[in-house]
């Protein structure tokens, strides 16, 4: 009897033992990435997450998919899970690779990429995607530099030109093609983008297995705002999906044949913000009438009529306007003028003295400070005194203007005892000259433009092109410039 008890204590040990492991192993087999990416709130990149969608909806559903599918191969013999180190050996590579995080918003916080050398067609790089423990979760080829068009019927009106380095095309005349295939386990997704002489300017493929798919899809679904035209696929934008039974290794770069986007598209608003409606919210009382420098460059201005104020926008027939969409945060929507690249928003400091955020492409913004306009009690110079910050041949100007300058605080000390954590507008545009070797008449400068250009400014300016940092500290008070006598002089009103 006792050895019977014995027996059944060490079996139920053993289970237990077995059990644990079990459990230690499938969490082994999980896909990892940052603490909670389930519960991502929206973080930028809306128009990405709408040609995502458009790209991924028909392909899968939004759900959570964390366990490990040996039987999905993801690329050539790369299966799905598969740790890095050794999939790499595999297809033969020997070159080390750094990580880079994918900044896609619909892929899992925490994936990265690894970029390599290959030689695959006329494709020449390889980027294997991986959760924060290095196991492949999808794959990308790309070609640099194509030397022939291999799709049909691009669209302008399409944005987004690679998936895994988050890249949209540079110029809005500029096309995308977009194809995608169905594969076993998953799908493929072919884009190509050419220019306005339909010259290719990149083309790349996407190897995305089914869970991949879903768990891009539930982090879309999360992020994408319920109540704006970005919670759907725009109206039109179809994307052709082809089913192939079999992948093979060699396969040629089939012509697409997708459905381009037609009509325009009426934006729904979002008036549900309590701050939005509320006449008396300090947030947006604060920043009516006020001016800020643009990702660090060009001045905007918060308009009381819920506009934007921005000369090169508006001189690109953009209509712009701004709206409360958190307690320290601003989105911008583009009201008229194009109908991609609609959304961006601006995240405010706790001091209200510069914002950060995402621009209309979801990327980062350079901080951005805000425009101070207060009155410079500097010394005068003398009546004739034209400084001569270097000599300059005329016909260089253009030249000099072109070349970039920087200034930012501490300051210069313009004179004995002046600020280093502010200057005049018209040391501000010295400072820049002297960098040029471009003249400044300060005598003429100051009779045409005093006291506009004695008020304070705090100017970020880093690697900027000469004319764009003058506009950038000379615009904010309503002044501009010409070139006479081989040195510049201030005027008033704008260029």
């Amino acid at each position: 009897m006792r050895q019977l008890i014995s027996i059944s204590i060490l079996i139920l040990f053993l289970s237990v033992i077995h059990s644990t492991q079990a459990q230690e192993s499938n969490k082994a087999t999980e896909l990892k990435f940052r603490p909670d990416w389930e519960r991502v709130q929206l973080r930028g990149g809306e128009l990405i997450l709408t040609e995502m969608k458009s790209l991924l909806s028909s392909s899968g559903s939004p759900e959570i998919d964390v366990s490990s599918h040996p039987e999905i191969i993801v690329y050539e013999n790369v299966v799905y899970m598969a740790p890095l180190s050794a999939s790499v050996k595999g297809l033969g590579i020997v070159k080390v690779s750094s990580a880079h995080e994918v900044a896609n918003p619909a892929f899992p916080k925490g994936s990265r990429y690894y970029k390599y050398d290959v030689k695959v067609g006329d494709l020449n790089k390889l980027l294997l995607v991986t959760d924060t423990e290095d196991k492949i979760i999808a794959a990308h080829l790309v070609d640099e530099a194509p030397k022939k068009v291999r799709m049909f019927k691009h669209s302008t009106e399409k944005s987004l030109t690679d998936i895994v380095q988050t890249r949209q095309k540079g110029n809005g005349r500029w096309a995308v093609a977009q194809k995608v295939q169905n594969n076993n386990g998953g799908i493929t997704i072919d884009l190509e983008v050419i220019d306005q002489k339909r010259q290719p300017k990149q083309f790349c493929r996407t190897f995305l297995p089914n869970p991949t798919i879903n768990n891009m899809l539930f982090l879309i679904e999360k992020q994408l705002p319920k109540d704006s035209l970005i919670g759907t696929a725009k109206a039109g934008m179809e994307v052709k999906v082809e089913t192939k039974s079999n992948t093979t290794k060699n396969e040629s770069l089939q012509p697409v044949d997708d459905k381009l986007p037609t009509g325009k598209i009426s934006e729904k608003r979002d008036d549900s913000n309590t701050a939005l409606k509320s006449p008396a919210n300090p947030f947006k009382d604060f920043l009516v009438g006020t001016k800020w420098y643009w990702n660090g460059s060009e001045v905007l201005e918060f308009r009381k009529d819920g506009t934007v104020g921005h000369d090169g926008w508006e001189r690109r027939g953009l209509v712009t306007g701004w709206e409360i969409s958190g307690p320290s945060q601003v989105r911008f929507t583009i009201l008229k003028g194009r109908n991609t690249l609609l959304h961006a928003y601006l995240d405010f400091s706790e001091d209200r003295q510069y914002f950060t955020g995402k621009d209309y492409g979801g990327t980062a913004l350079r901080r951005s400070q805000k425009v101070e306009i207060v009155t410079d009690r500097s010394p005068l110079q003398s009546v004739d005194d034209k400084l001569s910050v270097g000599k300059i041949d005329v016909g260089n100007v253009p030249d000099a203007f072109k070349k970039k300058v920087s200034l930012f605080a501490p300051y210069p000390e313009s004179y004995k005892g002046a600020p280093t954590d502010k200057l005049s507008v018209q040391y501000a545009v010295i400072e820049i000259l002297k960098q040029v070797g471009v003249g400044y008449n300060f005598k003429e400068s100051y009779k045409n433009t005093e006291p506009a250009c004695k008020q304070w400014a705090r100017p970020s300016i880093k690697e900027i092109e000469c004319d764009k940092a003058l506009e950038m500290i000379l615009s904010p008070v309503g002044l501009t410039y010409t070139f006479e006598n081989n040195a510049v002089v201030l005027q008033k009103g704008r260029r």
